[in-house]
């Protein structure tokens, strides 16, 4: 079914972000469509360790992972504001706003 493979999908990304080595950097973007509706994207960027087994024994491998974990539409115009309201909103929904590093 689509909805337990995009449910898989969401766990496995919130996994990924509560066991990243170190802080958790964002991007967002914010635009309005030729019929004026506001959407907002918010992008996380990390890096994951990963247990690789080796003839020597086991290591961590590094990755830098990126994934988009909101696409909200904006109800009204889009101030600074009232995007800082909406990111802090999902980073406090998942349960990382003590990970943040930055906003670019």
């Amino acid at each position: 079914m689509m909805v337990n493979n995009q449910v898989i999908l969401v766990v496995k990304i919130l996994n990924g972000l509560y066991k990243s080595v170190g802080k958790i950097s964002f991007t967002t973007d914010a635009w309005s469509d030729p019929n004026q509706r506001s959407s907002m994207a918010v992008t996380a960027h990390w890096i994951q360790a990963i247990d690789v087994k080796t003839p020597t024994g086991s290591n961590k491998k590094l990755t830098l992972r990126a994934d988009l974990i909101v696409f909200h539409t904006l109800p009204g115009r889009h101030s600074g504001e009232y995007l800082a309201c909406c990111f802090l909103f999902v980073i406090d929904r998942i349960k990382v706003t003590s990970k943040v590093s930055e906003i670019i």
